[in-house]
């Protein structure tokens, strides 16, 4: 993948975050899931991501 295409990804990714926060959140946790296939991580990493899009939510408005 040229720079260019790893750009034009990239913006794509953060037009979808800024579109559909659970979308991106659910692709986050898949690929948790996959790498760790462990329950109790998933739960933890679901409270940090919970918490940390609530702290940066007026940030992520700002963003839209």
């Amino acid at each position: 993948m040229t720079t260019t295409e790893k750009e034009e990804v990239k913006g794509i990714i953060r037009e979808m975050m800024q579109e559909n926060k659970d979308f991106f959140k659910d692709i986050i946790r898949e690929i948790i899931e996959e790498d760790t296939g462990r329950s109790d991580r998933k739960a933890k990493i679901d409270a940090i991501i919970k918490r940390d899009f609530k702290r940066y939510e007026n940030v992520f408005k700002a963003l839209a």
